[in-house]
């Protein structure tokens, strides 16, 4: 006697394979898509990296343009923006240049590329031109660069004929204050006699490809 197969049985058990198959094939789809997105973003991670990296480079354009700034207008550092914007003759306490330190309120922000700074710090940035001869090299193309420089006083005006003007010290080769303030860096201190170094703090700021922004600092003297 010829027994015959069940259909229902089979159909039931082939119902089952091909779930399991999808089930399969959904895990294995979902695991490739999370591999290409981590990829992706590490790649992401590593280019904007490379763009901060080469940012901070090109702020030494920055800094050299402000150091020369400093040495052609050496006798016009007593007062503020005396010749066009990006100089102040104080340390700007107010200011936050970075956006960072307040990140909710606005109304301290260093202004950068402008005319007028913000309510609570009157301060604006220059921008280095592409090409300019301050700098031996030019901007490359794609960045832009800012600079401010602050002399590192409380105020405006000459600190060796105006004893409420005072300056942070500058330290001698032998650890000692070269034409300085009495005591270190205090602000508060009054000026010795014989003439006040007073730092120059220079800030700049780069924007780059994919919005990329990065900020150098630099304290400087002119001796």
């Amino acid at each position: 006697m010829i027994r015959s197969r069940n259909p229902a049985r089979r159909k039931h058990a082939s119902g089952i394979a091909l779930i399991v198959a999808l089930i399969a094939l959904v895990g294995i789809t979902l695991a490739a898509l999370a591999l290409v997105r981590s990829v992706s973003t590490g790649l992401e991670i590593s280019g904007n990296m490379a763009f901060k990296e080469a940012s901070i480079a090109v702020g030494d354009l920055g800094t050299e343009t402000a150091v020369k700034w400093l040495k052609d207008n050496f006798d016009k550092l007593d007062v503020d923006g005396a010749v066009g914007k990006g100089y102040y003759a104080s340390y700007g306490y107010a200011c936050d240049l970075t956006g960072n330190q307040t990140p909710t309120d606005t109304s301290d922000d260093m202004v950068w590329n402008a005319t007028t700074g913000s309510a609570n710090c009157n301060e604006v940035g220059a921008q280095v031109a592409s090409a300019n001869s301050y700098s031996q090299t030019n901007v490359p193309s794609g960045y832009k660069v800012y600079f401010v420089i602050n002399r590192m006083c409380n105020k405006e005006g000459k600190p060796d004929v105006d004893s409420t003007v005072t300056c942070n010290p500058y330290p001698d080769a032998s650890g000692g204050l070269e034409k300085s303030t009495k005591g270190g860096g205090s602000y508060s201190n009054l000026p010795l006699s014989g003439g006040v170094i007073p730092y120059y703090r220079i800030t700049a700021k780069i924007v780059g490809p994919r919005n990329t922004v990065s900020y150098t600092q630099a304290l400087v003297t002119l001796t």
